[in-house]
């Protein structure tokens, strides 16, 4: 779907093709229900240009790479969609990735089973993730970097491989009222947060338990606020400042 166009596509089964499931672009604004998109070659969804689009309760899942790729000034809506299983065999693809300018709406997701992250976002992205379930991925839960400044409301960041979340690069996100727990590998010392790089993330209303390591560790020049937490029955310190942080 591209240019002015919007629309809408409801109970589909979008699967096997050569290239992406959907892909969105310049200023369309399909809506998207109960669409089952899976077994594509590359991303599930994929929205760039000025797209805004929206997903509701659609399975997006089994595809060969991302399961939603969003880049620049893209601003989809996906609403209570499962975004699961979207891998190439040996290729770390999050589950979703949010770039450039991009500004999406992400809620009441369930986002799981990619051999990278649940969610990659970078560069000079600001979503909103509100209500989401981002749990058992092989790395991170939520991966920020670059300039990324984010906003993530009341989600659950559980029992993934690596820290619940690695904030780096100058990014500055906000993370309110999550839980994030029990994210770790057996033997591996993983934090509950990891702050690095300079970053400058605000941390409140959040409980952060579980991990073989740190509740929240902070190193290499980042500097956090962190409001109200409850932070709690991690293997180590709740809470690790070193270097210069």
């Amino acid at each position: 779907e591209k240019e002015r166009a919007s629309g809408t596509y409801t109970n589909c089964n979008i699967h096997n093709n050569e290239r992406c499931g959907v892909e969105i672009q310049d200023s369309a604004s399909g809506t998207f229900s109960n669409c089952d998109i899976h077994n594509n070659t590359l991303q599930g969804v994929s929205a760039c240009g000025d797209a805004k689009g929206t997903f509701k309760n659609c399975q997006i899942h089994g595809n060969n790479s991302n399961g939603i790729w969003i880049y620049g000034n893209a601003a989809p809506v996906v609403e209570k969609c499962t975004i699961q299983d979207n891998k190439t065999e040996n290729m770390n693809k999050p589950g979703i990735v949010v770039s450039g300018d991009s500004k999406p709406s992400i809620s009441n997701c369930e986002i799981c089973g990619h051999l990278s992250d649940g969610i990659w976002e970078k560069e000079r992205a600001s979503g909103t993730y509100t209500n989401c379930n981002i749990h058992n991925n092989e790395q991170r839960g939520v991966e920020i970097q670059d300039s990324a400044s984010g906003t993530f409301k009341n989600c659950q960041i559980h029992d993934n491989k690596r820290s619940g979340i690695w904030i780096r690069e100058k990014a500055a996100p906000v993370v309110e009222e999550c839980k994030i727990y029990n994210n770790k590998t057996e033997g591996e010392l993983y934090s509950g947060v990891l702050a690095d790089d300079d970053s400058t993330p605000q941390i409140n209303r959040c409980e952060i338990s579980g991990h073989l390591s740190e509740g929240i560790w902070e190193r290499k020049q980042a500097c956090g606020t962190y409001t109200n937490c409850n932070i709690h029955n991690n293997e180590q310190r709740g809470v690790a400042i070193q270097d210069t942080a």
